[in-house]
């Protein structure tokens, strides 16, 4: 019973009133965060469908050679000079 009513108790307990007051340099911290959140996000699924778009090209035998490195990359993260050669995004 003890517990029963500690539970009633509790239930009755506002946690965060509703006048919440937060200063306005913890606003723009939150703020902050949440811009540098979506920033990483997009990063990272960019990185993922980098991926998996390298994954289907192997698959298919698509990858293109760098002339500078050496290394297979996908085309889109490829970049062509004036010649027509095909140098990847790390080399340039």
């Amino acid at each position: 019973r003890r517990r029963t009513f500690q539970i009633k108790a509790m239930a009755k307990v506002r946690i965060c009133p509703k006048e919440f007051v937060v200063s306005e340099d913890l606003r723009q911290e939150v703020t902050r965060a949440k811009k540098e959140l979506k920033v990483l996000d997009e990063e990272t699924n960019r990185r993922l469908a980098l991926n998996l778009l390298e994954e289907d090209y192997f698959r298919m035998g698509q990858l293109i050679e760098c002339v500078c490195c050496f290394g297979n990359c996908v085309f889109d993260n490829m970049a062509q000079c004036m010649e027509g050669h095909l140098v990847c995004v790390d080399c340039l």
